[in-house]
């Protein structure tokens, strides 16, 4: 049976640990370039669809942004004219709502194809609900 004093030595000989810094558990903030590159290009950019020949043009990340968040287009193919993203709205945002299905009009985009993964979904609505910056 070991002594108090054995104990107590024992104690003094473990090594010093160095403690692992903190981590910011915050979530960081979607960008455009993400949202671009992850989700429209490819996706959404093909010949017959918003490559340059149908609205919203999204045939490049600079004119995919102007054209979803600075551009004013009929809606719904309506008389209303609107950006296609509400910044800090997803749930009000014409893209949004096309993609997951929810729109006021047409098909759920990407047309003839599955749903998006709801990772990509998410990263669309996190970077709208985010102010819809462009980085």
């Amino acid at each position: 049976m070991l002594e108090t004093e054995d104990v107590d030595a024992s104690i003094d000989v473990l090594p010093q640990v160095d403690l692992l810094p903190e981590v910011d558990a915050t979530p960081a903030v979607p960008t455009f370039t993400q949202v671009y590159s992850k989700v429209m290009d490819g996706t959404c950019t093909g010949s017959r669809c918003h490559g340059g020949r149908v609205d919203p043009d999204l045939s490049s990340r600079k004119v995919a942004y102007a054209s979803l968040v600075k551009e004013i287009l009929p809606l719904c193919g309506g008389d209303a004219m609107a950006s296609v993203v509400s910044p800090a709205k997803a749930q009000d945002s014409v893209l949004y709502r096309k993609l997951i299905g929810t729109s006021c009009g047409g098909t759920r985009m990407p047309p003839g194809a599955l749903p998006l993964p709801k990772t990509s979904l998410n990263l669309v609505r996190d970077w709208i609900n985010a102010g819809a910056l462009d980085d």
